[in-house]
């Protein structure tokens, strides 16, 4: 499966179930499990045809390692025999028996000697012919179209091994003095040639003389044993080792036997780069998928934020509106004995909204131009002290509860802010403080050159919602409290302006005793 193909899926399940984000990590989660199995599956087999695959080269590599040593020997034999004027003859055939289901196996060894006066007097020659006859019986296939084909090249393969192991017997009727060590080291090469170490061991085995006579007795009903052996240095077959068998005489009384230690580890480090890749790919589609179902999680909570912050932002802006407008209409419609000291009430409280109302967009506005990245700070030095006293006056005048506010700051520190900014971020700190709170809250504002605090004894905040509440459009759980207003602007936007003075705001709670909010200056 593509990744194409993957994401197609993927598009097609959200098409038809954005609105249910269960359903979408089910079909995610569904497909994953797929392509891990699918996967793993695909790895298993070529596992398997690769141990496959070097088991049977590994057979190949006696084979020809025998081949040849056999050719080898062979050579030296008509070296030497040249030098004594012998020359001489391999014969050997294999054909299917009269049932059609053996192979009739026939090898001769024929040698004459020549001398030069034999040649000049008599032209006589010489011959000796030594020939033997055998019969390895193949079992018969299936009549079937399939078991003739089977049978065929089974047969085929068994014929041309007979003939190698007709040449092996008439070379040993020459000459059975087999070079071993030679074997040996033929077999060393070819085994890292398969990929593996050349730790093993090799033994040389048949029955009782059998190399010596060419006893027919076959293999399977003779005893058979180690006649010479061959093993690497300081190797030792383990309990796992596994052993390959090769009869190389057409008596099939004599044998190689190799021990070598299980190829799934050399496999398996063979394919390490495609294990590697192969989890990185899966790795990385894990990850993807993960990050898809994070934004769309993501994009389904900003969706209900964004709804509730149309409809807290409606309720909050619609209040002062409310008020304003009913103290200006009761303004309108005052007799024409007013009196002085109402209207002046009436016009504070439509002061007070209106600042609230100036608030409320500001706090909108700076959030636009933060995202835009163009809010700019006029940084005056202003007077903390006297800038708190302020801002705790108007927060007493409209307590609605029972407040008390304490100042330890020192009459001359200064900070290097922009006021409206600074006063606002102060102003959203006491806010929620009086906000989340019992009938009654104590409030302390501390500072020093490092830092300045805001400290309450209000219902706290739970551990979770500390992790969030500086998020935008993040409201903390209220409990019981059901007439707190807001749209969880507040503190993002305080966040927000004291990074933008190159400060940091934290947060400490328990939730019932408190709540810390710590902006540090340096």
């Amino acid at each position: 499966m593509t990744i194409f193909g993957q994401v197609l899926i993927f598009l097609t399940i959200w098409t038809y179930m954005k609105n249910n984000l269960k359903y979408i990590a089910i079909s995610v989660i569904f497909v994953m499990a797929c392509l891990f199995a699918y996967q793993c599956w695909w790895l298993i087999r070529m596992y398997r045809n690769e141990v496959a695959k070097t088991e049977s080269a590994v057979r190949t590599a006696l084979r020809t390692s025998d081949f040849n040593e056999m050719a080898i020997r062979l050579r030296k034999i008509s070296e030497q025999n040249a030098d004594l004027g012998l020359k001489g003859d391999i014969v050997v055939g294999a054909g299917y028996g009269e049932d059609g289901t053996s192979i009739l196996h026939t090898s001769a060894t024929q040698y004459r000697m020549d001398t030069l006066s034999e040649n000049l007097d008599k032209g006589a020659k010489g011959l000796t012919t030594i020939s033997k006859t055998t019969k390895s019986v193949v079992k018969k296939q299936s009549e079937d179209g399939a078991g003739r084909s089977d049978m065929f090249f089974e047969s085929l393969e068994n014929m041309s091994l007979q003939v190698v192991r007709g040449i092996h017997t008439g070379i040993d009727a020459v000459d059975a003095d087999m070079d071993f060590r030679l074997f040996d080291s033929l077999l060393v090469v070819y085994l890292k040639e398969a990929g593996l170490d050349g730790r093993h061991r090799v033994a040389l085995m048949s029955g009782a003389d059998s190399l010596a006579h060419n006893d027919d007795t076959s293999v399977e009903n003779r005893e058979m044993k180690e006649r010479r052996v061959i093993s690497t240095e300081g190797y030792i077959p383990s309990s796992k080792a596994v052993s390959f068998e090769y009869c190389f005489n057409a008596q099939e009384s004599a044998m190689y036997k190799l021990w070598i230690e299980p190829v799934g580890r050399v496999v398996l480090r063979q394919m390490s780069g495609i294990l590697a890749a192969s989890v990185l790919i899966l790795m990385v589609l894990v990850a993807v998928f993960c990050y898809l179902i994070h934004v769309i999680r993501t994009l389904k909570s900003l969706d209900e934020m964004k709804s509730d912050f149309t409809n807290n932002m409606t309720h909050e802006l619609k209040t002062p509106i409310s008020v304003a407008y009913a103290a200006n209409d009761a303004l309108l419609n005052f007799p024409d004995g007013d009196s002085p000291e109402l209207r002046r009430k009436y016009l504070e409280i439509s002061r007070s909204q209106l600042e609230n109302l100036s608030g409320l967009v500001e706090q909108v506005l700076s959030m636009s131009m933060e995202r835009r990245k163009g809010l700019v700070l006029h940084k005056e030095d202003i007077g903390l002290s006297g800038l708190v006293y302020d801002i705790v006056g108007k927060h007493s005048m409209k307590a609605e509860k029972p407040t008390s506010f304490t100042v330890e700051i020192p009459e001359e520190m200064t900070v290097s802010a922009d006021r409206l900014h600074l006063s606002n971020v102060l102003n959203n700190l006491l806010d929620n403080a009086m906000k989340y709170s019992g009938e009654s809250v104590d409030i302390c504002i501390s500072a020093d050159k490092e830092r300045i605090e805001v400290s309450d004894n209000g219902n706290g905040i739970s551990e979770h919602d500390l992790l969030h509440i500086f998020e935008k459009f993040y409201r903390a759980h209220t409990g019981n409290v059901h007439d707190v207003k807001g749209y969880g602007l507040g503190l993002y936007y305080v966040k927000s302006i004291v990074e933008k003075h190159g400060w940091s705001i934290s947060a400490y709670s328990e939730p019932g005793k408190g709540t810390a909010f710590v902006i540090n200056l340096k």
